[in-house]
């Protein structure tokens, strides 16, 4: 039935740009979920699915997550989206989107976790990833996201670096220093 489900929505997906949509509750099943399951941990990232929501809406429907997972006694990680293709205006609202998170979290410190620091964008389109390094940086972004959750963000950060020229074969400090 959940395959059945995804696959529905999936049909119904569409790219052309959709309305803003208000859900009266966080994420349906969430709570029942939290209640069944009592996770220790929980972590949420949404990639780019909040960039067409306007800032306020990002604000108020993260805090409303958040609080349902905290409430459960969850620990809440929340890992923003990575860095997007050069497109200046993905580059916007990737940047509306970390300002409006900030602002959600500004009273809950070390949930949010800022992807774009693990992450430099290799692919042929404009937001997903692909090609050989493509790969290979979604598979560091993952271990440095959980590595943050595990050691912390120097940590992590120190060890992704290391990582990155190792697998990607390119200066960190060089790539990361350009714009995208």
């Amino acid at each position: 039935l959940y395959k059945q489900n995804i696959d529905n929505q999936v049909q119904r997906l569409s790219l052309e740009p959709q309305p803003e949509k208000r859900y009266p509750i966080p994420t349906p099943q969430i709570q029942s979920l939290l209640k069944h399951l009592k996770p220790e941990v929980v972590v949420v990232s949404l990639g780019t699915n909040m960039f067409s929501l306007s800032e306020q809406t990002i604000i108020e429907t993260s805090r409303q997550l958040a609080d349902t997972i905290e409430s459960s006694g969850a620990k809440l990680f929340w890992v923003g989206a990575p860095k997007t293709g050069p497109d200046p205006a993905l580059l916007e609202k990737l940047n509306k989107v970390y300002k409006a998170l900030k602002l959600a979290f500004k009273d809950k410190p070390n949930v949010l976790i800022d992807a774009r620091e693990y992450t430099h964008y290799y692919g042929s389109g404009v937001i997903h990833f692909s090609g050989t390094k493509g790969q290979a940086m979604m598979e560091l972004w993952s271990q440095a996201v959980f590595e943050h959750i595990q050691h912390g963000q120097q940590k992590a950060l120190q060890n992704f670096k290391m990582r990155f020229e190792k697998r990607i074969g390119e200066n960190y400090e060089k790539v990361f220093a350009q714009k995208n």
